[in-house]
């Protein structure tokens, strides 16, 4: 890069800065010109500056420059000027460090999206695989049952009483298969500490960590005849399971958020110890909607939503603790097998007709896949 072209002549044109002639006793000036190329991206020209005009001062005709105070004069411009420079120069730093902190968050944030399309693509992918008949519209999971399906993934169900649809996890495997699944705990990815609304309607992903809703839950077991299994399993791989014959949300209710999807459980059996017959006729409690017959409120003090009586025997919509903690029924539990200071692994809450076809397994100690 050329140095800094610098003149004597205020009216060089093509001079970066211009020197105007003087005589002793007057004023010195220096003319920046005003074209010159944007000082915050050519710092080395400035730096050139002052040694370039340096050089030319010193072969200006000496005669002009006899006078000390001219000389301190144009020391102190010059001071002024290299200041200006040294100013610049840290100003731009500033911004070449912000602009690395935005191009970090710019890739953080392709990455995420570039994460949500391949999730969403896999989902999309997963219920493509799993297309049914456009004649088919089956209620539930035992329904895609029927219709000779016989693979675990996600499908369309539209139940009687919600004719619209809506996605669901099916389990065609654990003891029979036709399990429509309604909750899933597996790696603490999903935040169930949440409120009413978002348990109304339903959160997270039907492939991983999510709860149905609700209002779908209603829809589907509001007239009964419903089975509910809970496969469950702790950090140590030990697995267990409890079975409910009779299950129900807001059974042959007329406005069931308003009566809080009242909660009905009956005939255990299983391996994990009975830990929800307490619960069965209970309102579901969040933590900004209570119906629970504890003088606090139960999900907010125990960190989770469920059917709370006062308080619980199971939290399975807890905190996800990971194993032993020292906090008191917080966690994912299930104090039958595992107490109130053990957080489980895993859980899966999924339901059926309790009619069963002769396809069904009769061995119910079937484990699904964990």
């Amino acid at each position: 890069m050329s140095s800094p072209v610098i003149s004597t002549n205020p009216k060089e044109s093509g001079a970066l800065v211009t020197v105007s002639h003087v005589t002793a006793g007057e004023p010195i000036s220096i003319f920046l010109d005003p074209n010159c190329p944007d000082y915050s991206e050519n710092f080395l020209r400035w730096e050139a500056l002052q040694s370039s005009l340096l050089r030319a001062l010193s072969s200006h005709n000496s005669d002009d420059w006899q006078e000390r105070g001219l000389v301190q004069k144009l020391a102190e411009e010059l001071k002024v000027l290299v200041g200006h420079i040294h100013n610049l120069r840290l100003e731009a730093d500033s911004l070449k460090r912000g602009q690395g902190v935005l191009d970090q968050q710019l890739n953080g944030l392709q990455s995420e999206q570039s994460r949500i399309i391949q999730s969403d693509l896999f989902s999309c992918l997963s219920v493509s695989e799993h297309l049914l008949p456009s004649v088919a519209r089956p209620r539930d999971c035992s329904d895609v049952m029927a219709l000779g399906v016989t693979q675990d993934g996600v499908y369309s169900v539209f139940p009687t009483h919600d004719p619209n649809g809506f996605m669901v996890y099916c389990d065609m495997t654990t003891d029979g298969g036709g399990w429509t699944v309604i909750q899933r705990r597996e790696d603490g990815s999903v935040n169930f500490f949440r409120g009413w609304e978002a348990y109304r309607d339903g959160f997270g992903r039907t492939t991983g960590e999510h709860w149905l809703g609700l209002q779908r839950i209603y829809s589907l077991t509001r007239s009964g005849g419903f089975e509910l299994r809970i496969d469950m399993a702790d950090f140590d791989n030990a697995t267990a399971f409890a079975h409910y014959a009779d299950f129900s949300v807001g059974r042959d209710s007329v406005n069931p958020e308003e009566d809080g999807y009242p909660l009905t459980v009956d005939q255990y059996s299983g391996t994990a110890g009975d830990s929800l017959l307490k619960h069965s006729g209970m309102r579901f409690t969040t933590k900004d909607r209570d119906h629970d017959q504890s003088e606090n409120n139960c999900a907010a003090y125990y960190q989770g939503a469920w059917w709370y009586r006062n308080c619980h025997t199971s939290n399975l919509n807890g905190q996800y603790l990971r194993g032993g903690h020292a906090s008191y029924a917080d966690g994912v539990e299930w104090s039958s097998w595992t107490g109130w200071q053990y957080s489980l692994r895993f859980t899966e809450m999924k339901i059926r007709p309790s009619t069963k076809p002769d396809s069904w397994s009769l061995d119910p100690n079937q484990k699904p896949d964990l």
